[in-house]
């Protein structure tokens, strides 16, 4: 109440001291306004900035144990254990991560692209939170996914995992795979991410529509996500459906009532 009534009676002595002298009260209000505004643009810049060297100070002491000798805590911009390392760009803007122990015979590397969601910075100080529990490369690489990070990984193609994923990587024969307009519930039931609901569903809609035109129309249909698509898609086929009768409503009987 009592701010309410201050700035009453200062608005009131302002239009009161513009009626005698309007140039100089103008000014003089002018003034007042910017430094108003100067003063809290200053004030809430130096608490952002506060702030930040706060959280900053406190996740790198909770990292000391894997961060570099320095005096100057702030010149620490590497994390680091026996099996893997994560450092932060002089700029402050890149971390780049790499794999100490590497299974193959060379070690894999990713680097963050940019964030979603934080600051680099901020960023930054979530791996040093959380490092002591990300001791693998495959700890930051998941930490990484969790903080919606946008990464670019560089994994050697000479590497145990990619000769790993080559091996498993099979041709199906074209009569082995999934014709999703002719083939039955239990063939959809078997496919990745497709329930029995969702097998119903397509054989009632194939039968309505005359077959999907196209394999994109049955994963719009089914609002199958892309991930799930990759999956699916090796393992089917499409072709017309068989013993398909399109009835013409025209030719329907009508009964008059």
């Amino acid at each position: 109440m009592d701010r309410e009534r201050l700035i009453i009676t200062f608005i009131i002595s302002v239009l009161y001291c513009f009626s005698i002298w309007p140039l100089q009260t103008t000014i003089i209000a002018l003034i007042i306004i910017a430094g108003y505004f100067a003063f809290t643009k200053a004030t809430n810049f130096n608490v952002q900035v506060r702030g930040e060297e706060r959280r900053r100070k406190e996740a790198l002491n909770s990292a000391k144990v894997y961060l570099g000798h320095y005096s100057d805590i702030w010149r620490n911009l590497r994390l680091s254990n026996p099996n893997c390392y994560l450092n932060l760009g002089v700029d402050g803007l890149t971390i780049t991560g790499f794999e100490k122990r590497p299974i193959g015979p060379r070690p894999r590397t990713f680097t963050v692209l940019r964030s979603q969601v934080h600051p680099t910075v901020e960023v930054w100080n979530m791996f040093c939170k959380s490092f002591r529990y990300n001791t693998t490369y495959d700890g930051l690489v998941e930490a990484c996914r969790r903080y919606h990070l946008i990464i670019e990984e560089k994994i050697p193609e000479d590497s145990p995992n990619t000769a790993s994923e080559k091996k498993e990587e099979k041709v199906i024969p074209p009569e082995k795979l999934v014709d999703i307009n002719n083939c039955s519930e239990e063939d959809l039931i078997n496919l990745p991410g497709i329930s029995t609901i969702m097998a119903k569903k397509t054989i009632k809609r194939r039968e309505e529509i005359g077959g999907f035109k196209t394999v994109d129309e049955f994963f719009t249909f089914l609002k199958i996500k892309s991930h799930m698509q990759e999956n699916i898609s090796p393992l089917i086929t499409l072709s017309e459906l068989r013993g398909y009768k399109k009835v013409d409503k025209t030719q329907e009987r009508s009964i008059d009532l």
